[in-house]
């Protein structure tokens, strides 16, 4: 078996060269390695042909130059081609450039040395032809390492990338369904906009499905009108929503006569406080959401509120606000935070704005700050909001998001009589 067995051959024609030179060389050969010799170039090759077929190291060739029929510089343009990595060493007694340039032309020289030689000439060349060649050698093995290494992670990278895009569609599909679902256990508003012209809805989710909701119910001369967010966004956000907007669908199923909305709010907490299976007050991840609720008598204008930490705002003829509610920043269902606010006003000609925080928590692609309540109110002021039978809110927020990231769901309402 020659697979790995490194060889060092010496070629010369005059056979007492032959002789001494391989005495030299074998004085300082390293062990493990092998040392051929041959009196011709055809030799040479006829030796080491099939060694070099059955996986044979050639780590160096010391060739004569001057050698009938065949030339050094004919056997080293040989080995080039069958053992390119091997050290081409000439050895002549006639270095003239036309000797070196013809070696030079057919194979890649390592070294000349004139005859006669001096052995520690010698010595030092074969010795530095074959650390160079075994660094090259490892040189070359790392490399083929690393390059079917690269390929192994290219092909790693390619299947996860297949394995986290189908990932990716799959939990895509989940979020639409998801969509769909909480569409179909939230009341349907169709009908509020034939009821209330001047209805406006914004909605913007962080994610496919939404923390924020609205709500709606027509009792025939008036009508309940809510607007919530609830903790988080995404899908965790959207369970609360169904869970919130059920409970207020469920408070208001059997209405007759007059409509306590604070009691509806309130009541609606309470509920969803013994829904929890979990101590909330402890917990780390806490469920909590804001809401404000109305009850507009559609004649007279007389309204009803109930708010639990979130947005209530009425805007008049000459864009003047005035907060009835206001959020106070993250909400959870804790005992010590659940008062509900409320009252009875008239919005005869007035603009009812009910928000979520996200609006106005939106950081700005130019101030690279967010717009806050401020910000909200002095684009009410300056009527860029209220317009003859338009409301701005939707162009402002997207100018003013622009290309930053959606901080937070984001719902606007608002409605006049």
């Amino acid at each position: 078996m020659r697979r790995g067995q490194r060889y060092i051959i010496l070629v010369d024609d005059e056979a007492i060269i032959l002789s001494v030179l391989s005495l030299h060389v074998k004085s300082f050969l390293p062990k493990g390695i092998e040392l051929l010799t041959a009196n011709s170039g055809e030799s040479a090759l006829e030796k080491l042909t099939p060694l070099l077929q059955e996986g044979g190291e050639l780590i160096c060739v010391i060739s004569d130059y001057m050698m009938y029929p065949m030339r050094g510089s004919e056997l080293l343009g040989h080995l080039e081609v069958l053992s390119p990595a091997s050290k081409k060493i000439m050895l002549t007694g006639q270095a003239d450039l036309q000797a070196v340039s013809e070696v030079l032309s057919k194979a890649r020289l390592f070294r000349y040395i004139e005859k006669p030689w001096e052995p520690k000439d010698l010595e030092l060349t074969v010795l530095e032809a074959i650390r160079m060649y075994d660094n090259e050698t490892e040189l070359a093995k790392r490399t083929q390492e690393l390059e079917i290494l690269h390929k192994e992670l290219e092909q790693k990278v390619i299947d996860r990338t297949a394995e986290l895009n189908q990932k990716n569609e799959e939990l895509r599909q989940g979020l639409q369904y998801a969509r769909f679902v909480q569409e179909c256990f939230l009341p349907n508003h169709t009908d509020a906009w034939d009821v209330l012209p001047k209805l406006h809805v914004f909605s913007t989710s962080a994610e496919a499905v939404s923390g924020d909701f609205y709500w709606y119910k027509n009792l025939g001369d008036s009508v309940l009108i809510a607007q919530g967010d609830c903790t988080g966004h995404g899908l965790a956000g959207a369970l609360l929503t169904v869970l919130v907007s059920d409970l207020l669908s469920e408070k208001t199923s059997h209405i007759i006569g007059e409509v306590n909305v604070k009691e509806i709010v309130t009541e609606t907490v309470v509920d969803l406080k013994k829904r929890l299976r979990r101590d909330v007050q402890y917990s780390d991840m806490v469920a909590g959401f804001d809401l404000v609720l109305m009850h507009v008598d559609l004649k007279s204008g007389n309204a009803n509120w109930g708010s639990l930490n979130s947005n209530l705002m009425l805007v008049n003829e000459r864009n003047e606000v005035e907060i009835i509610s206001k959020s106070k920043g993250f909400l959870h269902l804790d005992l010590e935070q659940t008062e509900v606010a409320g009252g009875n006003l008239n919005i005869k000609g007035k603009h009812v704005v009910m928000c979520s925080d996200g609006l106005y928590d939106q950081i700005g692609e130019v101030s690279n700050k967010r717009l806050r309540m401020s910000g909200l109110i002095q684009w009410i002021e300056s009527g860029q909001i209220f317009m003859e039978n338009k409301c701005g809110i939707d162009d402002l927020f997207a100018t003013w998001k622009g290309s930053q990231d959606q901080t937070d769901d984001a719902t606007w309402v608002s409605f006049q009589l």
